[in-house]
């Protein structure tokens, strides 16, 4: 999830910040629904990786999907003090495909999600180098290591553009994962 500045942005309908809907969304939509209708068990985890800065933070490590669980990120939800600064995208996507990795065997199917407002820092403040081409290779080797069991959600909030995370969903389908791209 982008922790940037930016993610203090007040444009998502329903939601006083773009980071108060991220959380939501994860609470609801995949954690609570899974609970309601009995779609989990004690063998389904969540890990949480907070995009910001230079450094990416693992705020959920492998967490049992629980009603817990689900009121830990409407907590995160209501912390107005949690975006702050740039949102790196290479150390969050870097620690999330080795989250994925530990856990990878031929019975585990595995979601990525990947909740943003904008593009990368990391072009904008390291002398406008695009890094952007080597986080769709990560992307492809991993969806080339996972396969079918591997599905990507790329969400961007707000009015951006996101061709980097169009990008990654190409290359994944492209790759043999699922992925899909929605703006919002």
């Amino acid at each position: 999830v982008d922790q940037s500045g930016s993610m203090k942005n007040a444009d998502v309908f329903g939601h006083r910040t773009r980071s108060r809907a991220a959380y939501y969304v994860i609470a609801s939509e995949i954690i609570g629904k899974q609970l309601h209708y009995d779609l989990c068990s004690s063998r389904d985890v969540v890990t949480l990786i907070d995009m910001r800065d230079s450094e990416a933070q693992i705020v959920v490590d492998k967490e049992p999907i629980s009603w817990e669980l689900y009121n830990y990120f409407v907590g995160l939800a209501e912390d107005p003090l949690r975006p702050r600064g740039h949102g790196y995208f290479k150390p969050a996507l870097s620690k999330a495909i080795a989250s994925l990795l530990s856990t990878d065997n031929a019975n585990v199917a595995s979601y990525l999600l990947f909740l943003t407002d904008s593009k990368p820092s990391e072009g904008k403040l390291r002398g406008g180098y695009d890094q952007s081409k080597g986080m769709v290779r990560a992307i492809n080797l991993l969806s080339k290591k996972m396969g079918n069991r591997l599905t990507l959600g790329f969400f961007g909030f707000g009015s951006e553009e996101f061709p980097l995370l169009h990008r990654m969903t190409q290359s994944s389908n492209n790759c043999g994962s699922i992925a899909f791209c929605e703006n919002g």
